[in-house]
């Protein structure tokens, strides 16, 4: 839903009245901003406070976090780092820049933030749950596990906090517990993160060989991402490992409608064509697999080929 009446109202109290100590209508407006579900609409309200009020921290803050959840962690940066300019006291912006140095791989300067934010609040379960995620991934699993269940007994419906810890779980093929807490995040309405929990639930329903019920979280994912080229062919696998062939190369030629020449592709399309029994098809895929320089296929060929002179 577009800006509505209430919204209207609100902008013109402030356009009317918002001087730099009118704190109550500006907190106003970023109360409806935080309210609004379209994201684009929540932008042009904190966009709005900014011109208004250039020393509206908040703003700034609320601006990084929208950044930071479309991957757009460069511009993410820039926003949080003005709201820490005007408040480098905040815990929370702390903990948000924090956040974007993790997902940048840069895990010196979030360990950094993130420890300063915990100085000045030890019981902030946000940059706790961060934290332990650094650490796993700086190879420190066991504290890793203790910050994220710290996280959640502090917070035990944070689907934020579930799914940190269900992906650590999973990226440890421990696909039980890993399905428990992604199980847990969705409960909990997340707003973030969606696709990445349907996936991890899929991908470990997946190697527990629960293929339906892989199947029906990927297909949760792919109403989020269609053309995602990974999700599509993991589905192919999924049915490939069911025995169901032909399905899986339905799955296989979309993948490679979206990315020609992906090697271990080819390579799955080519060894479900194998196992039909269609081996000139077969042969074409591990040709293709094998230039692109994947061993498998260059083995399947080798063998098939000899197979064929017989």
């Amino acid at each position: 839903m577009k800006l509505g009446i209430l919204l209207t109202i609100l902008l013109i109290q402030v356009h009317s009245f918002a001087q730099k100590d009118d704190w109550k209508t500006l907190d106003s407006l970023m109360d409806v901003a935080d309210n609004t579900k379209d994201i684009e609409d929540r932008k042009a309200i904190y966009l709005q406070v900014i011109q208004l009020d250039s020393t509206y921290s908040k703003a700034y803050h609320q601006l990084a976090s929208i950044y930071l959840s479309s991957e757009n962690y460069d511009q993410a940066l820039i926003e949080i780092n003005k709201s820490l300019k005007l408040k480098p006291d905040s815990y929370e912006s702390l903990t948000t820049r924090g956040d974007i140095y993790l997902r940048k791989r840069d895990f010196v300067h979030a360990n950094a933030d993130l420890t300063a934010a915990l100085k000045m609040k030890s019981t902030y379960a946000r940059a706790i749950s961060s934290k332990g995620l650094v650490e796993y991934y700086q190879g420190d699993t066991k504290s890793a596990v203790k910050n994220l269940n710290k996280a959640l007994q502090i917070k035990p419906n944070s689907p934020e906090f579930n799914y940190n810890l269900g992906t650590l779980y999973f990226h440890q093929k421990d696909y039980k517990k890993a399905i428990i807490y992604l199980t847990k995040a969705l409960e909990n309405n997340p707003t973030d993160n969606i696709f990445r929990i349907y996936i991890n639930r899929g991908a470990s329903k997946h190697y527990l060989k629960n293929y339906e019920g892989a199947i029906e979280d990927y297909n949760q994912a792919a109403k989020l991402k269609p053309n995602n080229t990974a999700l599509i062919a993991n589905m192919g696998m999924v049915y490939y490992e069911a025995n169901d062939f032909e399905k899986a190369i339905t799955y296989f030629d979309r993948a490679l409608e979206i990315q020609p020449d992906k090697p271990s592709t080819l390579y799955n399309r080519g060894m479900a064509y194998y196992n039909l029994i269609e081996y000139p098809k077969a042969l074409v895929d591990f040709e293709k697999a094998c230039a692109l320089k994947s061993e498998d296929a260059c083995y399947m060929l080798k063998d098939l080929r000899k197979a064929l002179k017989k």
